[in-house]
């Protein structure tokens, strides 16, 4: 579809299968991606477009359409070019008769002043944090319209900025729905998915696996992913290879198979700088396949995990805490169908796009 034509554009900086998974094409719609991560498909659809500003710009101009759903404002790096294709979205439509704003989905769950300044600067954080949150909501308010959360903490974060409070939206939880899998987990087997880093949770996860490996004769680890720890990870599993996997990064298939052969899924986030766990995507596929989570209160779902029976601890949990909760877990998982069932029956993200795009 030529960028000219379209009604209902989306901008993703960054694209991802589990954008192109998600998404439901609609007559007229058109999605412009930035750049993209590794895990695409070979053949994504036709209207997933790759895109600069200028290409960007052209298409929000051009269109005679009433829906542009652009990423969330706290994505602070891209929010400048969010913010000119917004204004363009809203000028052009004042020439064409047409009030329109821009729409967007946010599941940042940080406070303004770490997204902005992260944790290094705390005295110029607490004299600024309140003017720019103000320029912020100023720009929030007369940019855009409607605004879906993906989580309770990523509206309690937006709720506390000014003039955001007005905007129309709504919260639709970013569960997954259940996914099919005939797979039998293999007993006392926990897995990570994840980049291979400190804010991951790694350096805490190895250290409580020892513990766990002492505590649960045959428990084993499989760690899936790739990172800045790699070489660390894998001479450590190397130590202990009958308990310990490192695989690497792995296709979408071979991580769907880990996952649905995996009993436990833990992810230990960490916060660091500006970056905190917003959601979790492997924490929603293991879910999907119906896997007990053992996390931190970081994500955005903890709240949910929580009150479902999974393992939610505080982000300063220490190794001896963290390795008693996986040997728990491991003894008295969830019900795989009771977790499934837990799952509404069409995934979060999809329903909060239905309602963007509407």
């Amino acid at each position: 579809m030529s960028p000219l034509v379209a009604d209902d554009i989306r901008v993703i900086p960054r694209l991802r299968a589990a954008h192109v998974e998600r998404d439901i094409p609609r007559p007229g719609s058109l999605v412009l991606y930035f750049d993209a991560y590794g895990d695409l498909p070979d053949q994504i659809p036709p209207q997933f477009q790759r895109a600069n500003l200028w290409m960007t710009l052209r298409a929000v101009v051009s269109s005679r359409g009433k829906i542009l759903e652009l990423p969330e404002p706290l994505w602070v790096r891209f929010y400048p070019t969010a913010a000119i294709i917004a204004l363009a979205w809203r000028v052009s439509g004042v020439f064409r008769l047409i009030n329109r704003k821009a729409r967007f989905y946010a599941i940042e769950n940080n406070d303004v002043g770490h997204v902005v300044f992260g944790s290094r600067r705390p005295t110029i954080r607490r004299l600024l944090e309140r003017p720019v949150a103000l320029l912020l909501g100023l720009s929030m308010s007369a940019l855009f319209e409607r605004v879906a959360f993906g989580s309770g903490g990523s509206f309690d974060t937006y709720r506390s900025i000014p003039l955001v409070r007005p905007i129309e939206h709504r919260i639709f939880l970013e569960l997954p729905q259940r996914a099919a899998t005939s797979l039998t987990p293999r007993p006392n087997s926990v897995i990570f998915v994840g980049q291979l880093e400190e804010r991951k949770g790694i350096p805490l996860l190895l250290a409580a696996w020892e513990r766990v490996e002492k505590a649960v004769l045959d428990a084993t680890l499989t760690i899936v992913g790739d990172g800045p720890l790699m070489r660390e990870v894998r001479a450590w599993a190397d130590a202990n290879p009958a308990r310990r996997s490192a695989t690497g990064a792995l296709g979408r298939t071979d991580v769907a198979q880990a996952l649905s052969e995996s009993s436990v899924l833990v992810a230990p986030s960490q916060r660091s700088g500006r970056w905190r766990e917003q959601i979790g995507l492997p924490i929603s596929e293991a879910l999907a396949r119906g896997l007990t989570v053992v996390t931190t209160n970081e994500t955005g779902l903890s709240s949910w995990l929580a009150e479902n029976g999974h393992t939610v601890l505080t982000v300063q949990t220490p190794a001896d805490r963290l390795a008693a909760a996986v040997a728990a877990r491991l003894a008295d998982p969830l019900d795989r169908e009771a977790v499934q069932a837990s799952l509404p029956l069409e995934d979060g993200r999809r329903r909060a796009h239905r309602w963007l795009h509407d």
